[in-house]
């Protein structure tokens, strides 16, 4: 995903106004779901760097959270959950295959004590904080972003300050 290609490359790109504007094409009434991961793709951690990197997943969890739609949490990214995913599927592979690095569908069990030592108890303390807000401030989930209609060629932030400026990040 491209949250995941920010993260990977520590650079933000204008597309990202896009990503947080996510109800800009829906129909009133209409929630889109967002999400940073998902089964299909490698984790989140693993663009981090690691899960002694979880720091640098915060903006992506704040994003999440305070942006419109109905955020969909993958299994185990709220504590950092970490293991790749190759984008082809090895056909060649054995059928009961469990490297992940050759198959695709392949059981990930979680590593429930990740949610305790030192690098997922602080993230998951961290999606706990954002979803109170999110329900203590209803108007996080609203379809109302500002500035609207950003166009991914502009670089630097409006007359105003909203906006991004890449040249700072």
């Amino acid at each position: 995903s491209q949250s995941q290609g920010f993260l990977r490359n520590r650079q933000i790109q204008p597309s990202i106004m896009r990503m947080l504007d996510s109800a800009r094409d829906f129909e009133p009434g209409c929630t889109p779901v967002t999400y940073i991961e998902n089964h299909d793709h490698e984790t989140i951690t693993l663009n981090a760097g690691s899960r002694g990197e979880w720091w640098r997943m915060q903006p992506y969890a704040i994003a999440l959270l305070t942006a419109s739609g109905a955020p969909q949490i993958h299994d185990g990214q709220e504590f950092a959950e970490i293991y790749p995913m190759p984008e082809q599927d090895d056909s060649t592979a054995p059928a009961d295959s469990t490297d992940p690095s050759r198959k695709r569908v392949v059981p990930r069990p979680l590593h429930w004590s990740n949610q305790t030592d030192g690098n997922g108890a602080p993230l998951l303390a961290l999606y706990k904080k954002l979803i109170d807000i999110r329900h203590k401030h209803p108007g996080l989930t609203s379809s109302d972003f500002h500035p609207r209609g950003w166009d991914e060629s502009w670089t630097k932030r409006d007359g105003n300050g909203f906006g991004i400026d890449v040249e700072n990040q």
